[in-house]
């Protein structure tokens, strides 16, 4: 009798993220509920392809989608077990992944999947739930499209007044930096006025009273003190 074929993967860190990513925070879940997948969409669910790029992305310490599909071919066994279905050739492409990054830029989307993802870390880890850091950062966007909306040119962070950039505003716990919130905004955009519809969103995700915010000079606006107090 020949013996049975076997197969080799490098399935690395690809389990311990698969537990943490599905099993644990159910990000799958939690998005294929706001974005059900339509009659025309088969193979892995749009919760799926999200939490298996997410895997790649940590794993690989890469956020192209080009690689995404060449790299699951290589644990596509693994990816099956996981998933209890083989993986199709259509499920990872470019297209699909575009699909999912476009759904994620919806205010109707990621508002609502960021509330659950937070609420979720913080049942399942039991966190400390006191003070929130909100803080604003620049990144450079080598490129110079006229036609971006969000890569603008504005004070630059970074001393790069060259570049175009965009703006992200991000709220994290304190101390353990554990981020619950982020806005993606146009690089020229003042820092003043994005305080106010964060904390906003983050009093439908944390404790609406009790909380201690966190910030530099900018947050000492007028109107965002007299918001928060």
């Amino acid at each position: 009798m020949s013996p049975p074929p076997l197969t080799t993967e490098p399935v690395n860190d690809l389990p311990v993220l698969m537990h943490l990513l599905h099993d644990k925070l159910c990000y799958d879940k939690l998005f294929d509920q706001l974005m059900p997948r339509h009659g025309n969409w088969q193979g892995l669910s749009p919760g799926q392809v999200l939490v298996t790029w997410l895997v790649h992305i940590l794993s690989e310490r890469n956020h192209y989608m080009s690689p995404v599909q060449t790299w699951a071919d290589q644990v596509s066994n693994t990816l099956a077990g996981v998933w209890g279905q083989a993986l199709r050739p259509t499920d990872l492409t470019d297209d699909r992944l575009a699909e999912i990054a476009r759904q994620l830029s919806r205010d109707e989307i990621w508002q609502p999947l960021e509330q659950q993802v937070t609420r979720q870390q913080i049942r399942v880890y039991a966190l400390p739930v006191e003070r929130v850091r909100l803080d604003s950062t620049t990144v450079n966007v080598y490129g110079d499209t006229e036609a971006a909306v969000l890569f603008q040119r504005g004070y630059s962070k970074d001393h790069r007044p060259d570049l175009r950039q965009f703006k992200g505003m991000l709220a994290a716990l304190d101390p353990l930096g554990m981020l619950v919130g982020a806005d993606v905004v146009p690089g020229n955009a003042a820092d003043d006025g994005l305080y106010v519809p964060l904390v906003e969103r983050l009093r439908t995700t944390l404790p609406a009273r009790g909380l201690s915010y966190i910030g530099d000079s900018k947050m000492g606006a007028l109107a965002t003190r007299a918001y928060l107090q």
